[in-house]
């Protein structure tokens, strides 16, 4: 369904769909870009649990948003298999627009890897070929899937391969989650901002340097992800995410049956090549591996058995179980412009890449931290007591806390910082905390003023010029603009 102009709302975009009836159970996960209900959904006469998916209010007034939550209910509504989360139904009822997924009783493939290092149990080989089977056959799936109802187009690239983004139900079945970021094949990007979105080491490298992704960006992807769970160890590794794009971009990874003897070597093969940084050496799509898997996994459930084993030994306890939809609650992990990426990739090549790792005070389930340049990083947030919200405050993430700056109330001037819908703001390098704020003061002159909104992927950079005994307003939508 094609947006129409002048109407921006999700409202809109869904007001033709049909209206049903859906029973709030519990909050699973919430974040910056909505909130995640286990619910449930009464419809034809028959009653089931769903993943309620819901945008906060104020983001329906965003095209880009709109356009995206549309794309995901529209690939979600072509992809019906199972091995794929699915999507149940989509429209808008007198609580907004909503996106009912599939019910998993479950948990990531990310929690199920940390409860097994808990118990000091590796994934047993032959549960992992299942699990990797599973994944091959819904993304292949995908990858072959018309882009359209009548059959027409080309398949749907994923783009998000990773842990995070696989959920294990309790009877051992494996299912693909989030088709958020997807695309149509031969579509062009998804953004429409030149940015690159997606979890740093899993990302292939050409994505990086801005070409557009395809089906063997997905292969890659999942190579990366069942290296991890064949041997418990990511392939690309850093203390953080710019050590993890060096080494994404230029390193080879050790041969998986290196740390783990005992990998089916078909499988070794097919993985080492899948992380060819190189996408021409990389496996055109992952049907050669599901043959390989088809003939190596039994009719014995090994994946539910080793479930079962975890639950019996209390290896869950610490890990906190989101059943319906981890992935949704998940943090998505990098969004970076493509102009950003391209100056990282060639200042790693001297190793001289240097980037700034800002952590949030307090995040939501799913709000990732945020990345922001050297420039804006150089100091950390403050513990002084936090700054009240304002009217708008139910439309942004928990507030942070700030020290103004020390100014001089002969020569200081007063700078109002007004966002839309939020921002971390950042003077001088100096972290002061996140709309909405009050005015603060600052020394008359000039300042560089830095605006970062990762759920947005969107920053802005002001020079900012302040005369002494006066206030400036400083008005920037990030909503409507994206990332430089």
């Amino acid at each position: 369904m094609a947006l129409v102009e002048g109407k921006s709302s999700i409202a809109a975009v869904f007001a033709l769909r049909p209206r049903t009836s859906f029973e709030p159970v519990r909050l699973i996960g919430a974040g910056g870009m909505g909130e995640v209900f286990l619910a449930r959904w009464r419809h034809a006469g028959r009653s089931e649990l769903v993943a309620l998916k819901r945008p906060h209010r104020h983001l329906s007034r965003q095209r880009e948003w709109v356009k995206r939550f549309e794309r995901e209910a529209r690939i979600g509504e072509l992809l019906q298999h199972q091995n794929i989360v699915a999507v149940r139904a989509t429209g808008s009822d007198r609580d907004g627009p909503y996106l009912a997924l599939e019910y998993v009783d479950g948990w990531s493939l990310r929690q199920l890897s940390t409860a097994a290092l808990a118990a000091q149990r590796p994934f047993p080989i032959d549960a992992a070929c299942e699990l990797a089977l599973q994944l091959c056959r819904g993304l292949g799936y995908a990858h072959a899937r018309p882009a359209s109802p009548e059959g027409a187009g080309q398949g749907i690239v994923h783009r998000d391969v990773s842990p995070e983004n696989v959920l294990v139900g309790r009877d051992g079945c494996a299912k693909l989650a989030d088709f958020g970021l997807a695309r149509l094949e031969g579509n062009g990007s998804t953004t429409g901002s030149g940015s690159v979105q997606g979890k740093f080491g899993y990302l292939a490298p050409e994505l990086y340097e801005g070409h557009a992704a395809d089906v063997r960006s997905d292969v890659f992807s999942l190579g990366a992800t069942l290296y991890e769970l064949f041997t418990g160890t990511r392939p690309f590794d850093g203390r953080t995410e710019a050590e993890l794009l060096r080494a994404t971009l230029f390193s080879v990874p050790v041969r998986m049956s290196a740390l783990r003897p005992g990998v089916p070597s078909a499988v070794d093969d097919w993985v080492a090549a899948a992380l060819s940084s190189d996408p021409t050496r990389r496996p055109a799509g992952v049907r050669s591996l599901e043959d390989v898997l088809a003939e190596l996994v039994g009719s014995t459930p090994a994946l539910k058995r080793f479930i079962e084993a975890l639950e019996g030994e209390g290896a869950f306890a610490h890990v906190e179980r989101s059943p319906t939809l981890a992935a949704e609650a998940a943090p998505r992990g990098a969004a970076w412009p493509r102009w950003a990426l391209g100056a990282a990739s060639v200042a790693a090549v001297g190793g001289v890449l240097v980037f700034f790792f800002v952590p949030r005070d307090t995040p939501a389930p799913s709000a990732p931290p945020v990345d922001v340049p050297a420039e804006v990083a150089a100091k950390p947030a403050p513990d002084e007591p936090s700054v009240a919200p304002g009217p708008e405050a139910v439309a942004v993430p928990p507030v942070h806390k700030r020290r103004p700056p020390v100014a001089s109330v002969a020569v200081a001037g007063q700078l109002w910082v007004r966002v839309s819908p939020w921002a971390e703001v950042y003077v001088d390098g100096q972290y002061l905390g996140v709309t909405p704020m009050p005015a603060f003061s600052l020394p008359s002159g000039t300042h560089r003023v830095m605006l970062v909104n990762k759920e947005l992927n969107a920053h802005r950079t002001l020079d900012v010029q302040l005369e002494p005994r006066k206030t400036k307003t400083l008005k920037v939508d990030l909503g409507a603009q994206g990332s430089p």
